[in-house]
């Protein structure tokens, strides 16, 4: 019995250790190509289940290179202020663009099935879907820093190509404190067990 609680303690701490598993949270990659010149936005789904963090996000250039300028801001619901005013609206999540990325790390969660909106503070030419082939959002654009964003509105509407990826976040696990207690209290039940084990019963007959 005493092994036997090792041994399920062991098991919870491995599953502890495992580490967070890589996920594409949205991506568009269809539909024809055109180059788009512009501050602008675009919303996306995040599919799959649970939340995520340490997102990473990228749209593409003209040669289909993952791409990244300026900064990025986050929301839950569509921003319709200015370029200029981005700062200081109430986004979710801000990242620099680093590598042809823009890395949120920890500070930003997403959760799955829901709609999230992605606004550049910086005029960009990257790579776009004008057949609207991704029917999880839209592109936002704007076409100076002190003009406001709107949604496309164009006969056949337009997409920006991009790459949203994240981590999956854990389940909420226990202190190491209170391991040590779970772990105690089942070597000591195993203990007693072991002792009950070995008492013995005589019986007398008159």
């Amino acid at each position: 019995m005493k092994s036997l609680a090792f041994a399920a303690a062991v098991s919870a701490l491995a599953l502890v250790a495992a580490p967070a598993q890589a996920a594409t949270i949205a991506q568009n990659q269809d539909g024809p190509l055109t180059t788009i010149s512009a501050f602008f936005g675009q919303s996306f789904t995040a599919t799959g289940t649970g939340a995520y963090n340490n997102i990473a996000f990228n749209f593409y250039d003209s040669g289909s290179n993952a791409y990244a300028a300026g900064k990025l801001y986050v929301f839950d619901t569509a921003y319709s202020g200015t370029v200029n005013g981005l700062t200081t609206a109430n986004y979710l999540g801000v990242a620099t663009a680093a590598g042809n990325l823009f890395s949120f790390g920890t500070g930003l969660v997403i959760n799955s099935g829901k709609q999230y909106f992605a606004y550049s503070d910086s005029a960009l030419s990257f790579q776009g879907s004008p057949s609207n082939p991704y029917a999880g959002g839209r592109l936002f654009r704007s076409d100076s820093a002190t003009s406001t964003y709107a949604a496309n509105a164009s006969a056949t509407g337009e997409d920006a190509r991009f790459l949203v990826t994240g981590s999956v976040v854990a389940a909420a696990v226990p202190e190491p404190a209170t391991w040590a207690l779970m772990i105690l209290g089942m070597g000591a039940v195993g203990f007693a067990m072991r002792r009950r084990s070995k008492v013995n019963t005589t019986v007398r007959f008159a």
